[in-house]
């Protein structure tokens, strides 16, 4: 038999069960925004790099693009593993149509 003086997994130490898990908040949403924004150096440095301008300045835009994964990851922290899902489907498509727009102007 179990011991009732031990509480059980799902309660606080006052018996009460723990608060449920709140969506991200803006504190969150505020850390992504710069977090995406700082994306954009990388892609432009893998371009760069792809085409064969290996150069101090491409280093630097991935640098700063580690930067941004940071702040996302940072921002995330606390999230439940769907919400780190959705962030992650929003900001590779959305960098997937960023590579789309640099490829279709240079195109020609």
């Amino acid at each position: 038999m179990s011991d009732p003086n031990q509480r059980r997994q799902d309660e606080t130490s006052d018996g009460r069960p723990p608060p449920s898990p709140r969506g991200l908040g803006w504190a969150a949403v505020l850390l992504m925004v710069p977090g995406v924004v700082l994306l954009l150096p990388g892609v432009c440095s893998v371009l760069f790099i792809y085409v064969g301008l290996v150069t101090p300045v491409a280093m630097i835009g991935l640098a700063v693009s580690a930067g941004g994964v940071w702040l996302i990851a940072y921002a995330l922290r606390d999230a439940s593993s769907a919400q780190r899902a959705a962030v992650v489907v929003a900001v590779v498509l959305f960098l997937a149509v960023v590579i789309g727009v640099v490829a279709f102007e240079f195109r020609n």
